[in-house]
């Protein structure tokens, strides 16, 4: 018998500013985002509370962006840790996931093992968004998921039609979708990706796509 699809729609970068977390709050009410992932390092500060009250995973969004070329992991470290007893503090419990902005864990194996200290460390699951990174991940007795889907481009990433297309080819395993909506999100030092969320806010409430995932295991993280 084959495995079950089993859906992880994981909404990136709660936190990062009110218009963001306002349409993250509009797919979680829809029924359709079922984690999201805390930046604790802006100086907006979200409001946990509706996310907690809707029972969604509540993850850690690791923001070490801009990174410099040259650094010291112990530096590194240190500012992971920080940022993991600020989530602690602001949620009240430890992350489900943690990941990281820009997936920096990806492009630099020394961030990669401290990510994989703390997972273990807190027992949370850790993002993978590769083959070799999910098999390394659990040779070191990390969680991830089977499988991972989603990215930023300088066009809406999740319409209606891409995401259809996904799923309709989605492999049996657990999937993680990794999103970004958000409601008429103004201009943030840095980000290209602004307007674009608007489009993924709207695929993310829109009935259709509540139709297209009814055949799906949908849920959040395991602990």
């Amino acid at each position: 018998m084959s495995q079950p699809r089993t859906l992880i729609i994981n909404a990136d970068d709660l936190g990062l500013s009110p218009e963001v977390d306002a349409g993250i709050l509009d797919c979680v009410k829809a029924g359709t985002v079922t984690a999201v992932s805390v930046m604790v390092n802006p100086p907006y500060e979200a409001d946990i509370a509706p996310f907690v009250a809707a029972g969604v995973s509540i993850c850690l969004h690791w923001n070490l962006v801009p990174l410099p070329a040259q650094f010291d992991p112990g530096d590194a470290e240190r500012e992971l840790r920080a940022q993991l007893d600020r989530f602690r503090q602001i949620t009240g419990r430890e992350p489900a996931q943690l990941n990281f902005h820009k997936h920096l864990h990806a492009r630099d194996g020394r961030l990669l093992e401290i990510a994989l200290k703390l997972a273990r460390e807190t027992g949370a699951s850790l993002r993978a968004i590769n083959p070799a990174m999910r098999e390394h991940c659990r040779a070191c007795g990390v969680r991830t998921t089977d499988h991972f889907v989603g990215d930023v481009v300088p066009a809406p990433y999740w319409t209606e039609v891409r995401l259809r297309e996904v799923l309709a080819t989605l492999p049996p395993g657990e999937t993680e979708l990794m999103c970004h909506p958000g409601k008429n999100v103004g201009p943030i030092g840095g980000l290209f990706y602004l307007a674009e969320r608007d489009t993924e806010r709207v695929t993310f409430t829109s009935p259709a796509t509540a139709a297209l995932i009814g055949g799906l295991q949908l849920r959040g993280f395991l602990r």
